[in-house]
């Protein structure tokens, strides 16, 4: 269900954490998954983008993200966060759940520290967390008691908007990325990809820009870069023979792009798991 990204899945309900300190800057690649995300900084700050959306995420703010919402971010140095993801039949509201996932509502910011209810929702978020983490008898309850409390503070504070995005876009969204996932090894472009879901390749690429605030070639590339750590970790493929798997025909261009992206070379990232 969840990303592969998170560490530590879920046991008795639909709720996962993951946590981070980043001594220097990293990004995090464009994507998506059907969870709602709770990022709380902890220290430092961080640089979110939502769509074409920027939000600057400091010390003691919340952002909320969406199920389907696309999503990345640049971490600055010496930042620590943590994570929250969870399916959203955890809300007790149906119909904030239904809206949320159909994408009808959406956010504007980040929770704000010095907000009416950012404190309050920073204590829930922290609360939650901890409860996952500790797992102590009736951990759930409390988990999802922080939660409830949480988004009921938003709720009342008139947090979250009607979209702007219709259901065709999302629904864009998730056949773009669906193709990726499936084609992201082949020779694949941005003209192929606009003429699978039968429309013009300019509008296709305007759409995509909007949607996942960079070009088609930009977002496959950080995929395969993605893909190809998460094979350099889990299985013996040889360098070269990766590199092909992850849709590039270059060795030597695999390599220079995974060490500019990475900050090691592949040979190296595959030397760590061992």
């Amino acid at each position: 269900m969840f990303s592969d990204g998170f560490k530590n899945k879920y046991t008795t309900i639909p709720l996962a954490t993951y946590k981070n300190r980043n001594k220097n800057t990293a990004p995090l690649y464009s994507h998506y998954h059907k969870e709602v995300e709770l990022i709380t900084v902890i220290e430092g700050s961080v640089d979110f983008y939502i769509g074409a959306d920027f939000y600057e995420v400091k010390a003691g703010d919340v952002l909320v993200i969406p199920p389907y919402a696309v999503h990345r971010a640049i971490f600055h140095r010496n930042t620590y966060h943590e994570c929250i993801c969870f399916d959203a039949s955890i809300l007790w509201d149906e119909s904030l759940k239904c809206s949320l996932e159909k994408g009808t509502l959406t956010v504007t910011s980040a929770v704000k520290f010095d907000s009416d209810v950012g404190h309050r929702v920073y204590e829930c978020a922290r609360g939650a967390f901890d409860a996952y983490e500790k797992r102590t008898l009736g951990w759930e309850l409390e988990a999802i008691g922080n939660l409830s409390i949480l988004f009921g503070k938003l709720c009342a504070s008139s947090f979250f908007i009607k979209s702007k995005c219709v259901d065709t876009e999302q629904e864009f969204v998730r056949c773009v990325l669906e193709y990726i996932k499936a084609h992201f090894s082949e020779q694949i472009t941005s003209t192929t990809a606009a003429a699978i879901l039968h429309i013009n390749n300019s509008y296709f690429c305007r759409i995509f820009k909007n949607s996942f605030g960079c070009c088609f070639a930009e977002y496959l590339t950080s995929y395969r870069i993605e893909q190809a750590k998460m094979f350099l970790k889990m299985t013996d493929m040889s360098v070269s023979d990766l590199a092909i798997k992850c849709g590039f025909n270059s060795f030597s261009y695999f390599s220079k792009t995974f060490k500019e992206r990475v900050g090691i070379s592949p040979s190296a990232c595959k030397q760590m798991k061992k």
